[in-house]
C-alpha cells in the first residue's frame, strides 16, 4: 500500500495520536508498553519515500519534541503535503508555544506554503515573547513580508517601539521604495518619533532627495541642527557623527574636544585649542543639513582666550589681533560656495553672540554644510595659541514679513 492509500485509511492527524501515545509510553519504560509504541510505528513503515521516512522515524522515537515535529513538516511541505504540513506545525507549536526558534521555523515553512499571512502572525509572536530575533524577524520581513502595510498590521501590530525600530533597521539597510512605505505605515499609526523623523530625513539626504528630506526634518530640529549645544559626544558616534550631528576631524596643531567645565547653557560646549598652530585654514567641525530656499540665519555663542604673535625673528607692521579669530560659516557642499561667514573672534572675550545671514535661490532645496572655521592667515609669520569655544549653534529660516 503506498503513501497515498495509507493516507486514506490512516490519515496524519491519527498518527500524531498515535506517535503522543507512543512516545509517552515509551518514557514509561515498561517492555510491553514499548512493544504497543513499535506496532505503531506500522503505521508508516510502508512509505518508500526515504525522507520522510527518515522524519517519521525520528518522530517516532521523539514524538514530544517539537523539532521533529518542524522536521517532518519541512518534508510534508517539500513534497507538496500542505494540509500535512500544517498540521505537523501546529504539533510543533502546541508542544513549544514559547520558543522563539519553533516559531521561527513554522514562519519559514508556512511562506514556503504560499501562505505569508500565517507566516507573519508567527513572527510577530516571535517578537511578542522576545526581542532577541529582531535581525532576524527584521530580515524575513524585508525579504518575505509584502508590503509595508502587511507587515505593520500582521508583524507589529500595536507595538510602537518594535514599528520604530523596524522602521531604523530599513532606513539603514533598504531601498528607497521601502522606506518610503515603512514611513508611510509608521506615520499612520502614530508611531514616528523625532529620531525616525531625522532617520528617514538622513536617508533621502543620502539619496540627494533634499527636498523631501528638507521638508521631513523641519519639525524635529527646533534649532535647525543636531546637537546643537555639543551635549552629546561626537567620540562614541563614530567618524561621521551619527546622532551627534557634528563631524570631527583630527588636524595637526589643532586639539577639537567637548568641554563640561565651560559652557554657556547647558552640560557641555566645544573647545578648540591651538597646540602647534601653522597658519593654514581649518574647519575641523562640520555639520550637514538639507535646507529649502529661503533666507536663513545662522547664530552661535563664541568665547575666546587667544593671543596672536609674531614668530620670533619676523617682522610685521600690523597688529597681529586684528590678523586672525574664530567663527562659523555656510557653504555650499555641493560646490564650496562660502554662503554666509560671522565675524571672526579672537583675544581674550567672554561669551558673545555671533551670526551670518544667507539666501538660498532657486526652488529646490540645498545640502548645505556649518562649519567652525578659522580661515588662513593672511601673514604666515603669525603664530596662534590659546581656546576657543563654541556653544549654542542654530540654523533658522528668517521670518516671512
Amino acid at each position: 500500500m503506498n503513501w497515498q492509500g495509507l493516507q486514506r485509511r490512516v490519515p496524519l492527524p491519527l498518527i500524531g495520536c498515535v506517535l503522543g501515545t507512543c512516545s509517552y509510553l515509551v518514557g514509561v519504560g515498561n517492555s510491553s508498553e514499548r512493544s504497543v509504541a513499535n506496532a505503531g510505528a506500522a503505521v508508516w513503515e510502508e512509505r518508500t519515500d526515504e525522507a520522510t521516512n527518515s522524519a517519521l522515524q525520528a518522530l517516532r522515537l521523539d514524538a514530544g519534541s517539537p523539532e521533529r515535529w518542524t522536521d517532518l513538516a519541512d518534508v510534508m511541505a517539500e513534497t507538496n503535503r500542505g494540509d500535512d504540513a500544517r498540521y505537523c506545525v501546529e504539533q510543533a507549536m502546541a508542544r513549544a508555544p514559547h520558543l522563539p526558534h519553533t516559531a521561527m521555523r513554522a514562519a519559514g515553512i508556512y511562506y514556503r506554503l504560499g501562505d505569508p499571512e500565517s507566516a507573519l502572525r508567527m513572527t510577530h509572536r516571535v517578537v511578542a515573547e522576545t526581542r532577541e530575533y529582531d535581525p532576524n524577524v527584521f530580515q524575513f520581513w524585508q525579504r518575505l513580508g509584502g508590503t509595508a502595510e502587511r507587515v505593520f498590521q500582521l508583524g507589529i501590530g500595536s507595538n510602537t517601539g518594535l514599528g520604530r525600530t523596524y522602521f531604523q533597521f530599513l532606513a539603514r539597510a533598504a531601498d528607497s521604495a521601502a522606506v518610503d512605505s515603512a514611513w508611510t505605515a509608521l506615520r499612520e499609526r502614530q508611531m514616528a518619533g523625532n529620531k525616525e523623523t531625522l532617520e528617514y530625513a538622513g536617508a533621502l539626504t543620502a539619496e540627494h532627495r533634499y527636498d523631501a528630506a528638507a521638508a521631513a526634518e523641519s519639525g524635529a530640529l527646533p534649532n535647525g541642527l543636531l546637537n546643537s549645544g555639543f551635549e552629546s559626544n561626537w567620540t562614541d558616534q563614530g567618524p561621521g557623527g551619527g546622532e551627534s550631528g557634528w563631524r570631527v576631524e583630527s588636524i595637526s596643531g589643532v586639539e577639537v574636544r567637548r568641554d563640561e567645565t565651560v559652557r554657556f547653557a547647558g552640560v557641555a560646549s566645544l573647545r578648540v585649542s591651538f597646540v602647534n598652530d601653522n597658519g593654514s585654514e581649518f574647519s575641523p567641525v562640520s555639520q550637514e543639513r538639507p535646507l529649502a530656499p529661503g533666507t536663513w540665519q545662522l547664530r552661535a555663542m563664541l568665547r575666546t582666550d587667544l593671543k596672536n604673535a609674531y614668530v620670533s625673528g619676523s617682522a610685521g607692521g600690523v597688529d597681529p589681533e586684528a590678523m586672525a579669530g574664530i567663527g562659523l560659516r555656510a557653504v555650499d557642499a555641493a560646490t564650496g560656495k562660502i554662503l554666509g561667514s560671522t565675524p571672526r573672534l579672537s583675544v581674550s572675550r567672554d561669551w558673545t553672540p555671533e551670526s551670518a545671514r544667507f539666501t538660498l535661490t532657486g526652488s529646490h532645496a540645498r545640502l548645505v554644510r556649518i562649519e567652525v572655521v578659522r580661515p588662513a592667515k593672511s601673514d604666515l609669520a603669525l603664530s596662534m595659541s590659546g581656546s576657543a569655544w563654541v556653544d549654542d549653534v542654530s540654523l533658522t529660516p528668517e521670518a516671512t514679513r
